[in-house]
């Protein structure tokens, strides 16, 4: 229990810095978590439409304040789509290990958004531009 808090004992935070030359170069802070976010990292924001769809793959993380993988998270998430666009899978899906994604391909040219909505009600939105590819 030196380290390691109980249930009721005070929340410790760690710090580490890495550094590089007398700089730190990076920085990671580790403690309970306060606020959960999900951050969607798209592998592109640029689909083209030609003879067929494009896809694009969104990954999902939650994360606490610092960053840090919520590991534990395995809460629904709910996406919808604005635009020429359309979800590949289900609207709705479960975190495993505070992990997901969703694909989205293209539905014609234009701008199109992805709405993530976590089960707090939290948005973010992804912006995609669809190009017409000849």
């Amino acid at each position: 229990n030196k380290y390691i808090g109980n249930w009721g004992g005070k929340v410790s935070t760690y710090k580490f810095e890495a550094i590089k030359n007398g700089d730190v170069v990076k920085q990671l802070i580790i403690s309970a978590a306060q606020r959960m976010h999900i951050e969607a990292i798209p592998n592109t924001d640029t689909l083209c439409e030609g003879k067929t769809y494009d896809v694009a793959l969104v990954r999902l993380r939650a994360v606490d304040e610092n960053g840090c993988l919520l590991n534990f998270c395995n809460d629904p998430v709910t996406f919808s789509v604005d635009g020429p666009i359309e979800l590949i899978g289900p609207a709705t899906v479960s975190l495993q290990g505070g992990l997901g994604g969703v694909y989205v391909r293209s539905a014609g040219t234009g701008t199109a958004t992805l709405t993530v909505t976590d089960n707090l009600g939290q948005t973010s939105e992804i912006k995609f531009n669809i190009l017409k590819n000849d």
